[in-house]
Order: structure tokens, then C-alpha cells, then sequence
């Protein structure tokens, strides 16, 4: 497995940060330009440039660092199944999201869960290898092997075996997620626009961020009569 280790954290504090290149495609699929030499050829905006311009949360977190949290809080960060989508660079400037993880951990919006808490997640097999290390039975269904791990190891027997873990919100997280909801909402909805939209006022989770800073209004509000418009066109 190639590593790449990272020393970049906000605080500088040279904490190493362990990048797993496998979670990633090759290096020339990060270019500089999505969509190169097509009519919807597009600079790629990084997450340091994105936040010269962006307004941060009361907590001082950016759009895509929230949206983080949304990813977080479904239980597949780190190290998704698929790797991380290319979105994260191509829409949001973040080339290793490891980074910026290791981040939301350090500033307490994250954490990683108890790992009886992630049992439930493990492939049999991973269950098996569990008990076999511990000279344990290894029959029964998978409720059953959880069962058994769970009344013979302790946190601690089940930290020294190196398991993989998830993150999970922290209250702090959740209520900074719960706050800044427009976040996720707009990355996903299909009334978005292009950045820059040729064809009328763009509706991006930028151009929000900015409409919520200037107004104070509620973020439903402004999506809805922005929605609505679109609707009576």
C-alpha cells in the first residue's frame, strides 16, 4: 500500500496525518480544469482559494467542511468503500479529504465510535478472524459471533487488534450540521446551477452561503423562493 504522509493542520502542530493513497484515483485525475476543452470546461477552485471568499460558520467552519459532517454522520468516513468521489476535488477543492478529517477530529465536530459500537458493520469473516485471535468459537450466525466478542473483549482487546473504525458527530458536530443544513441540501438537490450561470442567477451552495450571510434569513426561505421562481418560469 503506498502512504503518503501530510503535515498540514490548522493548528501546525506537525501531527502526522496518514493519507491512504487507495482511497484515491491517480495523480493526473486531479487536474486543474474539469471538463477540459469543452464548453463546460471549469477551473478547479480549491478548498484554500474557496475560502477567501466563502463565509464561515459561527464555529468557523467552510461549506465543504460541513458537508464532511454529512458524510460523517452516515457512517462510511474514513476510508469508504469505493474511495472517495472525485466531488470533493472537483467541486469543493479538496484533494485529500483525510486531511481535513483529521481536522474536524482535532477541532472535537468528529470522532471515532467505540469499536463494539461498530461490530454490527464487520463482514463475517472479520468477525471470525476476531474470536479466532482470541482462541474463541467462531460458530453461530453473525448476531451470534457479535454476541460473543461483545462478552469476552473488552474496548481495549478490541483497540490492540488494529480494527478499521468510523467516525461519528460528536453533539458539537451534530448541532453544526443541524445549523448549516443547506450544506448538504445543496449538493444534492437537481435545482443547482454551474457556477458563473450563463442563463440566469446561479444557485450554488456559494452563492447561498453568501445570499445567508448577507440577509440573515433562513436558508428554506431562500431556497424555496428561488425554487419557486424556477417553478412559474
Amino acid at each position: 500500500m503506498n502512504i503518503l504522509n501530510l503535515f498540514s493542520k490548522r493548528n501546525n502542530n506537525n501531527s502526522k496525518i496518514i493519507i491512504n493513497q487507495t482511497n484515491y484515483q491517480n495523480d493526473s485525475y486531479y487536474a486543474e480544469y474539469a471538463h477540459k476543452g469543452t464548453e463546460f470546461e471549469k477551473k478547479v477552485v480549491t478548498f484554500e482559494e474557496r475560502k477567501k471568499t466563502a463565509i464561515p460558520t459561527k464555529s468557523g467552519l467552510y461549506p465543504a467542511e460541513v458537508l464532511l459532517l454529512y458524510y460523517v454522520s452516515l457512517n462510511t468516513y474514513p476510508n469508504p468503500k469505493n474511495g472517495y468521489p472525485g466531488f470533493w476535488w472537483f467541486e469543493y477543492g479538496i484533494r485529500y479529504v483525510e486531511q481535513y478529517l483529521s481536522i474536524l477530529e482535532e477541532d472535537n465536530f468528529i470522532k471515532y465510535d467505540l469499536y463494539k459500537s461498530q461490530l454490527s458493520k464487520y463482514t463475517i469473516p472479520q468477525l471470525k478472524k476476531i474470536l479466532l485471535s482470541q482462541q474463541l468459537p467462531t460458530t453461530g450466525k453473525k448476531d451470534d459471533l457479535i454476541l460473543r466478542i461483545k462478552d469476552n473483549l473488552t474496548e481495549d482487546d478490541l483497540k490492540k487488534l488494529a480494527l478499521p473504525l468510523k467516525y461519528i458527530l460528536t453533539e458539537k458536530g451534530q448541532k453544526e450540521l443541524s445549523e448549516n443544513a443547506y450544506v448538504p441540501y445543496m449538493h444534492q438537490t437537481s435545482t443547482k446551477t454551474i457556477e458563473n450561470n450563463p442563463f440566469g442567477k446561479d444557485f450554488t451552495v456559494w452563492s447561498i452561503n453568501k445570499e445567508l450571510a448577507k440577509t440573515g434569513l433562513d436558508w428554506q426561505i431562500l431556497v424555496k423562493d428561488y425554487e419557486d421562481q424556477q417553478h412559474n418560469k
